[in-house]
């Protein structure tokens, strides 16, 4: 039930977009990486656990583990839910 009520609200989000509501900006897959591309720390989520969960202010960015390396994930201004790679 949690993740359909997120996934209603990222539509609701993203068709705002669409109706010319706030512009995104699309980062390239090289910035999401960490500038070293560093091996995960133990007190890093896994991206996978993070992604689409609810945060507190868009426009925040942490960092989340995949694939061994670490990437950023970005809180969105609408949905307040973590994008993760």
């Amino acid at each position: 039930m949690k993740r359909s009520l997120v996934a209603v609200a990222v539509l609701f989000g993203v068709s705002l977009l669409g109706c010319g509501g706030t512009d995104v900006e699309v980062q390239p897959e090289e910035e999401l990486a960490s500038a070293t591309g560093a091996l995960c720390d133990a007190s890093i989520p896994a991206c996978e656990d993070l992604d689409m969960t609810g945060c507190g202010r868009g426009g925040d960015r942490t960092n989340c583990c995949l694939g061994g390396k670490t990437f950023v994930c970005t809180c969105t201004d609408i949905s307040r839910v973590w994008l993760c790679p």
